[in-house]
């Protein structure tokens, strides 16, 4: 049920979005995470490069989730490698991690992947930019993005044929609306 995306170039995404600017992959965003069910401690990958909108993306699930993402909460990912949102009137929390950060002060194993190791202790879902360097199967999803021409980005969304089967998942792909 989990994806390893090492693994992807066998699979066939299950969606593909083209995004004509910010505020639909903003859009994208909120429908997606809509569809996340923290109570399961889901894991969403990010395979882009910069400037195919994963920020965009973040904010709008970030938004459905009913939290912030903004200037600080960037930051804290460029720096640390990690943002992490406490939702407490939902005992949820939403961890975002850049595989790519490695702070200074850290020699081994930065704590921000660590963290990803040990996975969530409550109800929660993770968001993992530059997803590649993890190779192994922990993701529900995987948004795999590129710049189509000087406008459009797609994303194509990946996941386990059993995850695609799942009603939200058909009622998710019936009711994005990017317009």
């Amino acid at each position: 049920m989990f994806l390893n995306p090492a693994k992807l170039k066998d699979e066939a995404p299950k969606a593909s979005f083209i995004l004509k600017d910010r505020e639909m992959t903003v859009k994208l965003g909120r429908s997606f995470g809509a569809l996340l069910n923290p109570e399961e401690r889901q894991t969403v990958g990010f395979i882009a490069p910069m400037l195919t909108g994963k920020s965009a993306l973040a904010q709008g699930i970030y938004e459905a989730l009913g939290a912030r993402y903004n200037g600080v909460a960037m930051a804290m990912l460029a720096v640390n490698g990690i943002n992490e949102a406490a939702l407490p009137e939902k005992n949820m929390l939403i961890r975002h991690f850049d595989m790519a950060v490695h702070p200074d002060e850290e020699d081994n194993i930065p704590a921000h992947w660590q963290k990803l190791d040990a996975g969530l202790d409550r109800p929660g879902v993770d968001l993992v930019e530059h997803a590649l360097l993890c190779r192994d199967a922990r993701f529900s999803y995987i948004f795999k993005m590129n710049v189509e021409d000087n406008q459009n980005r797609k994303a194509d969304l990946y996941c386990s044929d059993a995850m695609a089967a799942r009603a939200g998942f058909q009622e998710f792909l019936r009711s994005v609306d990017l317009a």
